[in-house]
């Protein structure tokens, strides 16, 4: 046999190369070109992107197709050709809100009408308390904008912005924000961090804190809780596991400034490289007690009566519990129940997790409640 000496650096480089192209491989550019994009935006299955510098494009606003690839600015759906700085936007109803990073306006358009006029939801001059609106979240006819530079979230009433209160105190370098269902969650330093916007007054919880980093922004999906770091790392957190650590997914070698996750893919607008790009979510490693357990908790939402169905057989059941998003047990039962079926109906509407415990395991399920 013959053996050829090969030089290290040569080795390491044709290892890395190869090592490259095959995480490039799992990257789809979605849309690239003059596009400075910012925050991302999924609703109906479109996917809104912000533009910080519309002067390069003329779009400020604009939207296309969950599902498309290798777009040029003249494929996407245009909303706001106006010369504006966008930075983050959100949907509600007929309505898109978004920020004016230049005059610090939270404006919105009317999504059924072509070429909608812009209307002036808060005004451009800004209290103290305002320093830079990072991002923004509708719920319950009001509009929440995270403050960079201040210690809490501004909370906008959209019946009457003379209304308008702050959300907390305390928030330290509050960036991303995310809503599902109720639940606002919050990136700030270097935890995340939520609040039941159902219940007030509004009470913080931290979700988890990673030390020596930043959090920039978060989006959840299916349980799946994805949040992206200073040194632009993206890792994911099972919210269906109560005390669920962060599992590293992919890193990005520069800026990413916008994240939102459909069923199969997860988006990222990356401002240095002037493009959005798309991940397939089977590529990424993604953990979750769903992938190897199947727990199925129906009507989902539910008005009381909770019925389940499962697989594998993980042998005799000994105890159902209840937790509330804080992680508090707020019902429990050993009973021998044998229909499959467990009436919760004296709990407040709400999110809960449905936890259910085996001799060979745990299933954890999220449901909601919302009596009749």
């Amino acid at each position: 046999m013959l053996y050829y000496p090969i030089n290290m650096k040569v080795f390491l480089f044709i290892f890395f190369t190869a090592l490259t192209q095959c995480y490039q491989a799992q990257m789809t550019v979605v849309l690239e070109g003059d596009i400075s994009p910012h925050g991302l935006h999924l609703n109906d299955e479109r996917i809104y992107f912000c533009e910080t510098n519309d002067l390069l494009n003329n779009v400020a606003l604009g939207h296309f197709p969950v599902g498309a690839e290798d777009l040029s600015i003249d494929d996407v759906t245009v909303l706001l050709p106006e010369n504006s700085d966008v930075l983050n936007c959100f949907s509600y109803g007929e309505h898109l809100y978004y920020q004016d990073v230049t005059d610090h306006d939270i404006n919105r358009i009317n999504l059924n009408e072509s070429n909608s006029e812009e209307t002036l939801v808060y005004s451009g001059m800004f209290p103290v308390f305002l320093y830079f609106p990072f991002d923004l979240v509708v719920y319950d006819s009001a509009v929440f904008v995270s403050n960079v530079g201040t210690d809490h979230i501004l909370r906008i009433d959209l019946t009457d912005t003379e209304l308008s209160t702050t959300v907390g105190a305390g928030y330290s370098d509050i960036a991303g924000l995310h809503l599902e269902d109720s639940i606002l969650y919050i990136a700030e330093d270097s935890r995340i961090s939520f609040v039941n916007l159902d219940q007030q007054p509004f009470v913080r919880q931290t979700l988890v804190q990673i030390p020596n980093t930043y959090i920039s922004l978060i989006y959840v999906r299916n349980s799946i809780l994805y949040f992206i770091d200073g040194e632009w790392n993206i890792s994911s957190i099972d919210l269906n596991q109560s005390e669920s650590e962060p599992h590293f997914l992919i890193q990005r070698p520069s800026q990413i400034s916008g994240m939102v996750v459909s069923e199969s893919d997860l988006y990222l607008s990356e401002l240095v490289e002037n493009r959005i790009v798309k991940f397939p979510l089977n590529t990424l490693n993604i953990e979750s007690i769903n992938n190897s357990f199947e727990l199925s908790l129906y009507p989902n939402p539910s008005d009381g009566i909770i019925n389940w169905k499962y697989l594998p057989n993980l042998g005799i059941l000994s105890k159902i519990e209840v937790l509330d998003l804080f992680g508090r047990v707020v019902f429990a039962t050993t009973e021998v129940i044998s229909n499959n079926q467990v009436d919760i109906s004296e709990l407040p509407i709400g999110t809960y997790l449905f936890k259910m415990n085996f001799e060979k395991g745990i299933l954890v399920k999220r449901f909601v409640l919302q009596k009749k």
